[in-house]
């Protein structure tokens, strides 16, 4: 079994390897994973099927795994971008979060909202500008 911080892969016990690639990934959403449990003061484990390539919640109805398993496609595709430094990939990054933020009519879904996207950047791969700057941008949406 392959374990990191928050994410297990029960695949490797029957022979299956992980790759560097699947190995970077599964770091991006484990450190991005751990502090979403930190802002919700939750423990949730995620599944990653080296078969599927997918991360799951280990308790497939909740709904906190469900939300953050949501943004997972959209974070990796920031991280494995070989542009993933641009302003302009960064911005598309920031504008979803700002469109998202334009449909939230309830409001506890926006404390919700807030409390993931406060202060919050996407970790393990920007450089610490643009981290700063994704933090800048983000706070100033939930204004």
């Amino acid at each position: 079994m392959f374990s990191s911080k928050n994410i297990l892969c029960l695949d490797l016990e029957v022979g299956n390897s992980i790759t560097a690639a699947e190995q970077f990934n599964i770091s991006i959403v484990s450190a991005n994973l751990a502090d979403f449990n930190f802002r919700f003061e939750t423990e949730i484990v995620l599944y990653y099927s080296s078969n599927s390539g997918e991360f799951e919640p280990m308790d497939a109805e909740d709904l906190l795994a469900g939300w953050f398993c949501d943004g997972i496609k959209e974070l990796l595709a920031l991280a494995n971008s070989k542009a993933n430094h641009s302003k302009e990939h960064i911005d598309r990054y920031i504008s979803n979060r700002k469109s998202e933020v334009g449909h939230l009519k309830i409001s506890s879904t926006f404390g919700s909202y807030c409390k993931r996207y406060h202060n919050h950047s996407p970790l393990g791969f920007l450089s610490y500008d643009n981290e700063e700057y994704v933090k800048k941008e983000m706070n100033s949406l939930l204004i």
